[in-house]
């Protein structure tokens, strides 16, 4: 038998670049029409193959900042329609 590394590959969805085309690169609150924008983004990928939706709770600027409740929510209830998965990542970490 040969020995050898397996890699395993799950291909998400990334909240803040679908976020940014919704927005046209505006750092500010998702409108209700963008917000409906996101989800339609995120259907899309999710139908051409995404498992599911990947989102970064700590970077600079705080996501709290630029985005509500609704705009994290909302395109997770689409990822649940298709089976999916949030992926989590945090990125807050600062070295000196």
């Amino acid at each position: 038998m040969k020995k050898g590394l397996a890699i395993n590959t799950v291909p998400f969805i990334g909240h803040i670049s679908i976020a940014w085309k919704a927005r046209l690169r505006e750092q500010r609150r998702a409108t209700r029409e963008e917000i409906d924008k996101i989800c339609e983004l995120v259907r899309e990928g999710m139908e051409e193959g995404a498992r599911g939706l990947s989102m970064r709770i700590s970077y600079p600027p705080n996501p709290e900042e630029v985005a509500d409740f609704d705009e994290f929510v909302e395109p997770l209830r689409v990822v649940a329609e298709h089976g999916g998965i949030l992926g989590n990542t945090h990125q807050g970490f600062r070295f000196s």
